[in-house]
């Protein structure tokens, strides 16, 4: 395993196993609405703000 693959594993066991997921999530609600001709939907939107605020109030505690 490269050290990169084994710091990409150690972080996402720092985040726990419900967080990484988030994270996932607002990364690819990003780039759907960067690179897709789709208008993200105002459901989408929200979800991904209430992702971001939760992965951000969750890297405050570390």
């Amino acid at each position: 395993m490269s050290n990169i693959a084994f710091l990409n594993d150690e972080f996402k066991r720092s985040l726990g196993s419900n967080v990484f997921p988030k994270i996932k999530a607002v990364q690819k609600a990003g780039n759907n609405a960067v690179h897709s001709e789709r208008k993200a939907s105002a459901h989408e939107s929200t979800q991904s703000l209430k992702e971001l605020h939760h992965n951000i109030v969750m890297s405050q505690s570390f």
